[in-house]
């Protein structure tokens, strides 16, 4: 591992990581001015956000994301990854944030029990829950394989107020919604990553678009500036998104919210 220091504190890294740890010893960061644009967006839409609940960080990788959400509410970071995790759990205590993080080695999916995760070798922020055999454009076929635990979100969270679910599962995002159905009747607003190529993959496009529309009053493309077109859509026009987002590596985050 390697250390960087950052403006949120030390953030340890795997010197194997090409991506998400690259990208974070480099900058001293990573993805943080994306992170402060969409928590400012949640502000503006739910005020008064957190109103006293937790954060649920599903797809936590390393920590880098849960280093900014801990400064807004305490967190339970879901990450399933062995290696990840292990990083997940120094970062958390590096950063002495181990009284308000809370740290769970499971997948968050639709079912209880366990999920066969592909891993990449060279990219820690894409791991993947692997639903099908096929290859894919970006020669999934190849990946070393584990088992992990599952667990529902319906199941674990109990009535626990909650402020947030963050959600970047790499194409798992509508297993975990349907898996998640009284926080969606709750009202609880969610970050999701919309990765049209990762959700056809897992053959979740249409059932995160259905989910959405029956849940959600807005949806806000956050890669989008305030007042460029397409920023805010309606709930049932979220398939529009599909052409604007057409490579395989092309993806936006989505901030839900029900008024």
């Amino acid at each position: 591992m390697l250390a960087v220091d950052s403006e949120l504190g030390r953030i340890l890294v795997s010197s194997n990581d090409d991506a998400v740890g690259r990208a974070t010893f480099i900058h001293g960061g990573y993805d943080y001015e994306t992170i402060s644009t969409i928590i400012a967006l949640l502000e503006r839409a739910v005020p008064g956000w957190p109103h006293g609940g937790v954060i649920l960080e599903v797809g936590a990788n390393i920590g880098t994301t849960t280093l900014m959400l801990a400064r807004h509410a305490d967190v339970i970071a879901f990450e399933p990854v062995p290696g990840n995790l292990e990083i997940l759990r120094c970062n958390v205590v590096a950063n002495q944030i181990d009284d308000r993080v809370t740290v769970r080695g499971v997948a968050v999916s639709d079912v209880a029990g366990f999920v066969t995760m592909e891993l990449s070798g060279a990219n820690s922020g894409d791991h993947r829950v692997r639903l099908t055999d096929r290859n894919g454009s970006l020669e999934e076929a190849d990946r070393d394989t584990i088992r992990v635990p599952t667990i529902r979100l319906d199941d674990d969270i109990g009535d626990q107020p909650v402020a947030l679910v963050w959600i970047d599962a790499q194409g798992h995002e509508a297993q975990i919604l349907a898996g998640a159905s009284r926080l969606l009747a709750s009202g609880t607003p969610i970050v999701i990553e919309y990765w049209p190529y990762g959700l056809r993959r897992a053959d979740g496009l249409e059932r995160l678009e259905a989910l959405v529309a029956e849940n959600f009053t807005t949806v806000i493309d956050t890669s989008r500036a305030p007042g460029d077109d397409g920023h805010i859509l309606e709930p049932g026009a979220l398939s529009t998104l599909r052409d604007r987002y057409p490579q395989p590596s092309d993806y936006t985050d989505l901030l839900l919210v029900s008024a």
